[in-house]
């Protein structure tokens, strides 16, 4: 039985997620997604305790004369789930009388705070935990067996699985090839984004001068992945536009200017004669 250090509070996704076939075969499941706050934060406190190692972690090996080489373990094979200490499964049963078959994970009994489950699917997350219920049972074994099997998976990025997103899980045994590369790929395609991310370190200057934001993500910019750009959530929503940002751009912010503020509306309405 899972012990519970804190109330755990999780947050529905405003697109809401479910299965994810591929060639009509359940291949995994995703909890849905939006671009609230409380969902801006990432999974890697969760990747964390599910034992998983952080692409930021990641760091280059020594070989013979000097020679350096990347640790091959990206893709799937890196974001398997191998602490089943911290799985939850089991049935809920509302007050309708309705069945769901439940699968968490870094979560506890009294996760189930909620009045009842919604539709055949419904999910809850945040950055350390998720909650998955349906009532396809058949569906729910496959993910759970897959957990305890060490063969369910967090995808990477978003160019994977485009029709889904949030937390997205997949069973690697009955993921495709193609899949499997694609995800190799774009996982190491963030790898270099996000070392390019801490080298120019964009983040550390905003909070420096008291620019506030719950998020500022930085993304590729163009095809050749040469330069990135940022995504910002500002926490002064009055004041500063959200969307994406250069670095140029986001030091003029921390200047007092530049196009993160938001245009005053200068137009004024015409008086109106009777």
């Amino acid at each position: 039985m899972l012990r519970a250090k804190k109330r755990i509070i999780l947050k529905k996704a405003v697109n809401r997620g479910g299965f994810i076939y591929e060639d009509d075969v359940l291949i995994g499941v995703s909890t849905g997604f939006d671009f609230r706050a409380e969902h801006e934060c990432g999974i890697l406190e969760l990747q964390n305790i599910a034992g998983i190692t952080p692409l930021s972690r990641l760091k280059p090996k020594k070989k013979w004369f000097g020679l350096k080489t990347l640790e091959p373990n990206f893709g799937l094979n890196r974001t398997t789930i191998k602490n089943s200490d911290n799985i939850l499964q089991g049935i809920a049963e509302m007050k309708d009388g309705s069945s769901y078959y439940v699968f968490g994970y870094n979560t506890s009994k009294n996760t189930f705070l909620f009045d009842k489950f919604e539709g055949d699917f419904d999910a809850y997350w945040n950055e350390e935990s998720f909650i998955i219920a349906s009532k396809d049972k058949e569906s729910m074994t496959e993910i759970v067996r897959a957990a305890y099997d060490e063969d369910l998976a967090f995808t990477t990025g978003g160019k994977v699985l485009t029709d889904y997103a949030g937390i997205r899980l997949v069973i690697k045994s009955k993921c495709s090839e193609t899949l499997i590369e694609k995800c190799e790929q774009d996982d190491i395609e963030i790898y270099e984004l996000r070392k390019l991310d801490r080298k120019i370190d964009v983040q550390k200057k905003l909070r420096k001068a008291g620019c506030q934001f719950f998020a500022c993500s930085p993304r590729w910019k163009d095809y050749e992945k040469r330069e990135i750009h940022w995504w910002l959530n500002p926490q002064d929503q009055n004041n500063i536009e959200s969307g994406f940002y250069t670095y140029d751009e986001l030091i003029q912010w921390t200047n007092g200017k530049g196009p993160v503020f938001k245009k005053e509306d200068n137009t004024q309405k015409e008086d109106i004669q009777y």
